[in-house]
């Protein structure tokens, strides 16, 4: 079965990239606002643009389960 990995965007120069990790509190309801409040539909378009305006191609953030 073949499946589709993550989509590497080819900026046609050699760009840097940068992770920052930091620790959540284990709250369900915690990180839910969290989410809601980074994503593109809620996010403020200032913060968006600023973070473009300072030469940030692209961003992620991905958020780690605890283990158990």
């Amino acid at each position: 079965m073949k499946t589709k990995g993550y989509h590497v965007k080819d900026y046609q120069q050699p760009v840097k990239r940068y992770v920052q990790t930091m620790e959540l509190k284990d709250d369900l309801e915690l990180i839910a606002e969290y989410r809601r409040r980074h994503s593109r539909e809620e996010s403020w378009k200032e913060i968006r643009d600023g973070i473009s305006e300072v030469g940030i191609l692209d961003m992620q953030i991905f958020i780690l389960a605890p283990v158990w």
